[in-house]
């Protein structure tokens, strides 16, 4: 169902009646304090309707974020998503939800991001993750915490079969990344680490990579904007060699060199699951990109093209991308766009404000062929471009893009078969 923003006097009435179609509430930014949210609780006891809850950004402190657990913790519920990012729960809050958490056995996501509840608070939370058998996805990003506070998140993890999903993205772990790495080894439910702007370094990365040769259960890993350079890169890819798990990974923002890139490309010789990889490069390891985006399963996001370097795109490379890697899961718009907008100048293309915002909206969406024919209304690429173009159209089954090819004089001649 749709969130509905309504007022606060309202949800607490509707929820008190409990009506039936109010099962996505959004109370975000209306400065409910913790008096609002006590109504909120008192309203909660009892409703078996509501399903989705959005408080963020509502001066909600420790108070207010107990009664809330209360409710959660003492009658049943349909609450499965809680979201109370941006507000100062602190240590206490986290505590008192964290003891919640031990006896809700419905509630799926809780969000806590940008709430100041440190390493203790996330030692708290780690003890509700023991006895919880619920909760699949926890978001604490930016809330100050060091490595000790996910150590422990980690140790609460090993008797925790159900949490697919932890965002620490934004705290103080940096180089003591280590317990939290080794504590993962053997965890067979999380699926989703986000570990982005911690300070891991080559050290880290390297526990990484010996957590990746015996996790089974990890799909995604973001290590991105971190301190890891060739080193990290190298040992994650010797990592990558022995996991048949991973299915995405980030390190983009990270200090690579073609050295770096080369490992990843000869450990992807060996990893046939991998099918993202995201990373920056430039100049120097354009010709090693090309090549790991050819060895990837299916998919590249293409955030991997440096968009302060003008001339880094050449019209080979984008024929590499449209037609050689699946781009329907390009995450960086606007990097790929100010790049695509780059490319576009050196070919005397006039890159205005509105064409950048269509090349952003483009990248998001489109198929690797309807971006090409963006390109080609633009006369960007020759004979062959236009040709192949109409070959990826046809072999995806898109009749109406393949005409409208034909319509601009795209020649057939090479297909093994007549356009649809």
């Amino acid at each position: 169902g749709e969130y509905q923003r309504i007022s606060l006097d309202t949800a607490v009435r509707r929820l008190r009646d409990h009506d039936p179609t109010l099962t996505h509430l959004n109370l975000s930014r209306r400065a409910i304090r913790d008096e609002g949210a006590g109504r909120l609780a008192g309203a909660l006891r009892g409703n078996k309707v509501l399903e989705e809850l959005n408080l963020e950004d509502n001066q909600i402190l420790a108070p207010g974020a107990g009664l809330l657990a209360e409710a959660l913790m003492t009658t049943p519920t349909a609450l499965k998503v809680l979201n109370l990012g941006r507000n100062e729960v602190g240590i206490e809050g986290a505590g008192r939800l964290a003891w919640a958490l031990r006896h809700n056995a419905v509630l799926e996501r809780l969000d806590l991001r940008h709430n100041k509840i440190g390493t203790t608070g996330a030692g708290w939370l780690a003890d509700g993750l023991r006895g919880n058998t619920a909760l699949k996805g926890l978001n604490l990003k930016g809330n100050e915490i060091t490595a000790d506070g996910a150590g422990q998140l980690a140790d609460g993890l090993r008797g925790n079969t159900v949490l697919e999903r932890l965002n620490l993205s934004d705290n103080n772990i940096a180089e003591r990344v280590g317990r939290l790495a080794d504590g993962l080894r053997g965890n067979t439910a999380l699926k989703v680490l986000n570990l982005e702007r911690n300070e891991v370094g080559d050290e880290g990365a390297e526990r990484f990579a010996d957590t990746l040769r015996g996790n089974k259960a990890m799909k995604e890993l973001n290590l991105g904007y971190n301190k890891i350079g060739d080193e990290g890169v190298g040992r994650l890819a010797d990592g990558l060699r022995g996991n048949t798990a991973l299915k995405e990974l980030n390190i983009m923002g990270s200090h690579i060199g073609d050295a770096g890139v080369g490992r990843l490309v000869d450990a992807l010789r060996d990893n046939t699951t991998l099918e993202a990889a995201n990373l920056i490069s430039d100049e120097r390891t354009r010709g090693k990109m090309m090549q790991m985006s050819r060895l990837l399963k299916s998919n590249i996001w293409i955030s991997s093209f440096d968009s302060d370097s003008k001339n880094s795109l050449k019209m080979a490379d984008m024929e590499s991308i449209l037609f050689e890697v699946d781009i329907q899961k390009l995450r960086q718009h606007s990097k790929l766009g100010n790049a695509i907008a780059g490319f576009l100048r050196t070919h005397g293309v006039d890159c205005s404000d509105t064409l950048e915002g269509t090349i952003h909206d483009l990248v998001g969406t489109a198929t690797p062929v309807k971006l090409g024919l963006h390109f080609h209304s633009m006369n960007i690429g020759g004979e062959n471009f236009s040709s192949e173009l109409l070959r990826a159209a046809c072999g995806k089954g898109m009749r109406k893009e393949a005409l409208e090819l034909l319509s601009r004089g795209a020649s057939c001649a090479s297909l093994e078969s007549p356009p649809l």
